[in-house]
């Protein structure tokens, strides 16, 4: 066997040692490389080889297909390695057949403090600490090695409120993959939710988090109750109070 040949063994040899997703730093620190020595691997890896796909921009997290060609079913624990506290807001209501157009990307919440990077099919919304603390705990669904997600109800909530906020100019403008602003776009209209199978504690679910998120967002004086338990009019008296008063009055929270 040619020396090319033993080397190229060797680095696969190396690569199925990591998991299926590793980032530049694992490599380093598994065998002892400088800093010159893994980038040089790594690209050899990516563009020579085939072998990893980089998670994007400089996140220097990697999936590795030796060991999992399949990269997708990895995708979730690869972003949460880039930035660990991320948390889905914008996807349960649609996964949970509460609305039918799927959002126009994976909408992620992010502390102010993250580093964010250029992963494609994700969108970034800043949050400062308050907003974890209103969503922590019960308020999340949380699997195994994956982001925490928002329950249907809590993402309908946070949409509504995020929508006004971002018109305002109270929050940050949500970034796209290629870093430039992007539009919160999938918050339905009353009228495209499918609201038939929604249950009780659905509905209370949903007033629940529009009374914990009301102060965060700058609306003290909202009142929603849940309308003898009907998800479509809670759900239409707090889009139209919340999307209605984006140009009235209201108190805004600090713009990060």
């Amino acid at each position: 066997m040619t020396r090319m040949g033993c080397k190229e063994m060797a680095g696969r040899h190396r690569l199925a040692l990591l998991g299926g997703v590793f980032s530049a730093e694992d490599l380093r620190k598994r065998f002892s490389w400088s800093r010159e020595t893994s980038r040089v691997t790594l690209h050899r890896w990516h563009h020579r080889d085939g072998l990893i796909r980089p998670l994007g921009g400089r996140s220097e997290v990697y999936f590795n297909l030796l060991v999992e060609p399949n990269w997708h079913a990895h995708f979730e624990t690869a972003v949460k390695r880039a930035i660990p506290q991320t948390i889905t807001i914008g996807q349960s209501a649609y996964s949970n057949g509460w609305i039918n157009q799927p959002p126009n990307a994976r909408h992620l919440a992010v502390p102010s403090s993250a580093q964010l990077y250029g992963i494609e099919g994700c969108q970034f919304h800043v949050r400062r600490p308050d907003w974890f603390q209103a969503v922590a705990a019960g308020h999340v669904q949380t699997r195994r090695l994956t982001i925490p997600e928002l329950r249907p109800g809590w993402a309908l909530a946070d949409s509504l409120f995020a929508k006004a906020a971002y018109r305002n100019g109270d929050l940050r403008t949500p970034r796209t993959t290629d870093g430039q602003a992007g539009a919160h776009s999938w918050v339905p209209d009353p009228d495209e939710l499918y609201a038939d199978d929604c249950t009780t504690d659905d509905v209370r679910d949903f007033t629940d988090a529009v009374e914990h998120l009301k102060a965060y967002y700058g609306f003290p004086t909202l009142l929603v109750n849940a309308f003898q338990l009907n998800m479509r009019l809670a759900y239409a008296a707090a889009h139209s109070f919340i999307l209605g008063a984006v140009y009235g009055e209201h108190s805004p929270a600090p713009a990060l």
